[in-house]
């Protein structure tokens, strides 16, 4: 079976560091990181089975959204040539992760 390298986007780890302070100011330190490690695991998945969720290709050309315990979207590129998988963006709860992409 194929394996893609997956790397967060520097965009994307910015939105794991403010979900991670969100969390540690209103919860626990290690909650929060806790929860953005077990993201991360989610994302590192990605490697052998790529092809999941939605694709959003009207926002993000070879775009892809999935969900995390069903509050966290996670928006990520399968760029098959470099057998990479590219985390474009992690957006928890209502955030408007449409229109935040469509503003690219």
């Amino acid at each position: 079976m194929k394996q893609y390298r997956v790397v967060i986007l520097p965009e994307a780890e910015d939105q794991l560091y403010e979900l991670y302070t969100y969390i540690a100011d209103r919860a626990d330190e290690k909650i929060a990181a806790d929860f953005i490690e077990r993201i991360k695991e989610f994302c590192d998945q990605l490697e052998v089975l790529p092809r999941r969720g939605t694709r959003i290709d009207e926002l993000l050309p070879g775009g892809r959204v999935v969900s995390y315990r069903k509050r966290t979207q996670i928006i990520f590129r399968v760029l098959e040539d470099k057998d990479l998988v590219e985390i474009n963006g992690v957006f928890h709860g209502g955030q408007d992760w449409q229109g935040r992409l469509g503003q690219r």
